[in-house]
């Protein structure tokens, strides 16, 4: 038992600090560079803070001491619920969750109805969309504040029988129910970014003919200027897809790390508030389980800075390396293609 708890413990710690460390990283990036400073990354930075908090509790819950025995008053019964039971930490980890969402949201209406996306999305629903997140996470978690008490000078769980009915549907509304709208967005988005590409690769294929031809006659006449129009215009549409895929393709990353960190919690949590299992606590699914959640925490910033490429761009450009060339597009085509998409998805 005593080394179970050491081994949580310790994990726990590690991955807060990695968590702490990592999206301290990113908010400090987004922040500095400019280009950054869109919409779509307003909400990654939001998740960062998010979770920044989630991991900050982290670190102090499992190196700050608690009374022992835990008092029978009004303050124990509150240090009970609220940090020794860990309803405070379960409120950031369901509110990263539902920020996950409106960030997908997000690409998803900018991708699939852009011209709803302008209508639908500005400062101000940016903001209330995130005052939503953080007010959902707080109304979901606040039966956790009730399934704890002090008894005998611990602060143990208590298997209401509302929980029955209570744990299952809140299961499925702070895990199901975002997954399911989140994994419809994301196959709508790949069909829609599939279909652009088949639009844009003809165009392509005549651009070029374009392009010789405009480069032939331009030796005689400067009517190849002209020619060269519909080609610069298609790089710019690809520069903007490319762009597009990579943000679609980062974020797609970070909601399947989200299921394979949630899924086996929420599924053994379900099993166990309909009756169909019991649960030993302490035991390894158990603890498995919350460590897998914790450390969908401390994933993101990692995902970031391997897949996101305007990340990594705006990263070197804040630690006074900037890249002059990104995957083989030069620095001034990359340089326009970050304009064209902080133009699109609407500046902060």
């Amino acid at each position: 038992m005593a080394d179970v708890l050491l081994i949580l413990r310790v994990f726990r710690t590690v991955i807060g600090v990695v968590g702490v460390l990592g999206n301290c990283l990113v908010i400090v990036v987004i922040y500095k560079v400019h280009f950054m400073h869109t919409m779509t990354n307003a909400f990654i930075c939001h998740q960062a803070v998010i979770d920044l908090l989630g991991s900050l509790l982290l670190v102090l819950q499992n190196n700050i001491p608690v009374p022992d025995p835990v008092p029978a008053t009004t303050a124990g019964e509150v240090l009970c619920r609220m940090w020794i039971g860990d309803a405070l930490l379960w409120v950031m980890f369901v509110t990263s969750t539902f920020s996950l969402l409106a960030l997908t949201l997000e690409r998803y209406f900018a991708i699939v109805y852009p011209f709803r996306f302008q209508a639908l999305f500005s400062k101000k629903s940016t903001v209330v969309m995130m005052i939503v997140v953080w007010l959902m996470g707080l109304l979901l978690k606040s039966y956790s504040f009730l399934i704890y008490s002090v008894i005998d000078g611990r602060c143990k769980f208590l298997q209401l029988e509302a929980s029955k009915v209570m744990g299952p549907l809140l299961i499925c509304l702070q895990y199901f129910v975002p997954a399911i709208i989140m994994l419809f967005c994301y196959t709508h988005i790949t069909i829609t970014l599939k279909r652009s590409a088949k639009q844009i690769a003809p165009l392509t294929t005549t651009s070029y003919q374009h392009g010789v031809e405009g480069s032939h006659i331009q030796a005689v006449t400067a009517m190849g200027q002209e020619r060269q129009q519909p080609r610069l215009v298609n790089e710019q549409q690809e520069s903007l897809l490319r762009a597009r895929r990579n943000t679609f393709k980062t974020l797609f990353i970070v909601f399947v790390t989200f299921l394979i960190c949630w899924s086996p919690s929420q599924f053994t949590f379900f099993m166990f508030n309909v009756g169909w299992i019991k649960i030993d606590f302490d035991g390894p699914l158990m603890v498995t389980s919350t460590i897998l959640v914790a450390s969908n925490c401390c994933i993101n910033p990692i995902i970031y800075s391997f897949k996101y490429r305007q990340f990594r761009r705006a990263f070197r450009m804040v630690v006074g390396r900037p890249d002059r060339r990104e995957d083989g597009i030069p620095s001034a085509v990359t340089a326009s293609t970050a304009q064209t998409m902080v133009t699109t998805q609407k500046p902060l």
